[in-house]
């Protein structure tokens, strides 16, 4: 099957439009149950409904009251650049700030108590979701540009794309004010990061600094950004190593661009807390101070360093589990290719040693390593180990003969299709 590519994007928007309209079908947590599942039940008119995240009016809040992140102990303080752009994203919605309260939303937290939010309230959140939409179809354009090619599979490949809309992230985030679309289209860029600096000699070219300057404007939003930094300058680092002659003005060289690069990844973040301490005198970290996130290593290396080593190896297992279960349907993908191929004539080693499996498993590996130090070991961190073995999986078709006449070719689409429709009708995750 032939998709024109111009066409590509728009069929991807529809499928993720419609895939979020389904997934307004509730909503399905009863109300007596939304302080366990960390929800808050909104109703609709007729059969629709959602579960908005616990976090989402305190997004919300302050979207609409942006000079509040200067408050003392202000929780999202430290992460500012995501709730700034949606106030930023919200004067362009035609809402009025004037009217009446919104309808009872019932709220269970410590108490089951309700609240009413301003109407005007809306354009915020609108503003959020929209910019959530645009973080998944820059995670498709990532990916598109790292796997699609005018090749035989291509249809196969493309129908693999549709696993970055039917996931639990999306399914539990999608319609709340929060940060989680990033675990989907962050991996991949900093695939696409490493790929180009391999491939296309991303590390000698200026763009390279525009892209570490982004990523430090991603890191006032979301912490885990920090990782272009090694997906950048390690495989330079290795490609310098394995050359044969090593001159010290290459040394050189490659240094001090790796400094530029991780002077322009931090900047942001600095410039932010000095900015807050020049107006606050303080600056604070809720993930650090509440829930000791990183700094939970100072306090298990005091007890010993194979107790630290330890915690960060369970941390890690239990990270890859949870990916495990959220990938089962790519290891059903490979075995079907696998099975099709008429012969034995997969070139596994020339596979393996290729620059998308190594960069697949380099991101998948520093993003568990990166969550197994931060400390928060739940599903949807884990998930950041998926959408590169999905690229995996679309390179894997590349290499096996799959064209339109064989059984996988026609099958995988549906079992995609399929798997889908089976995340929109399970029971959770809500948060």
């Amino acid at each position: 099957m032939k998709i024109a590519s111009h066409k590509v994007p728009a069929l991807v928007f529809g499928v993720l439009i419609i895939f979020m309209a389904l997934l307004m079908l509730g909503p399905r947590v009863p109300d007596n149950q939304q302080k366990e599942n960390f929800i808050y039940n909104i109703d609709l008119p007729g059969p629709f409904g959602f579960s908005l995240n616990c976090d989402s009016p305190d997004f919300l809040f302050l979207a609409h009251n942006p000079w509040e992140l200067l408050r003392k102990g202000n929780v999202r303080q430290d992460r500012p650049a995501f709730i700034l752009l949606a106030s930023a994203f919200a004067k362009i919605i035609p809402l009025s700030e004037q009217g009446k309260m919104a309808r009872r939303v019932h709220i269970a937290t410590r108490d089951r108590f309700a609240f009413y939010l301003p109407i005007y309230f809306f354009k915020y959140y609108a503003s959020y979701i929209l910019i959530n939409v645009f973080i998944l179809l820059g995670a498709f354009l990532f990916f598109s540009n790292l796997v699609f090619r005018e090749r035989y599979c291509y249809f196969v490949q493309f129908s693999l794309a549709f696993l970055l809309i039917f996931n639990d992230v999306v399914k539990a985030f999608v319609w709340s004010p929060h940060t989680q679309m990033f675990n989907i289209m962050l991996p991949l860029f900093c695939l696409w990061c490493f790929i180009h600096v391999v491939d296309k000699s991303l590390f000698d070219r200026p763009f390279v600094f525009v892209l570490a300057l982004l990523a430090g404007v991603g890191m006032t939003a979301y912490a885990s950004f920090i990782l272009v930094l090694p997906s950048i300058i390690l495989p330079a680092l290795v490609i310098l190593v394995r050359q044969k002659e090593l001159s010290m003005k290459k040394i050189l060289y490659i240094t001090l661009r790796s400094c530029i690069i991780g002077i322009l990844v931090i900047l942001p973040s600095a410039l932010w807390y000095f900015y807050v301490i020049s107006k606050t005198g303080s600056f604070y970290s809720h993930s650090t101070e509440a829930y000791h996130h990183v700094v939970w290593m100072k306090d298990a290396y005091q007890e010993g360093v194979m107790i630290l080593l330890n915690k960060l190896f369970g941390n890690f297992s239990d990270l890859s589990v949870f990916a495990a279960k959220q990938s089962w349907i790519l290891l059903l993908i490979i075995i079907l290719m696998i099975s099709s191929q008429a012969d034995s004539s997969i070139q596994w080693k020339k596979i393996v040693r290729s620059t998308p499996f190594l960069g697949s498993v380099f991101i998948l590996l520093i993003f568990l390593i990166f969550f197994s130090m931060v400390g928060m070991i739940v599903p949807r961190l884990a998930y950041t180990a998926v959408p590169p073995l999905i690229v995996l999986t679309a390179y894997f078709t590349q290499q096996f003969s799959c064209n339109k006449n064989t059984l996988t070719y026609r099958l995988i689409p549906f079992v995609i299709f399929f798997y889908g429709v089976y995340e929109i009708v399970k029971d959770g995750p809500y948060s």
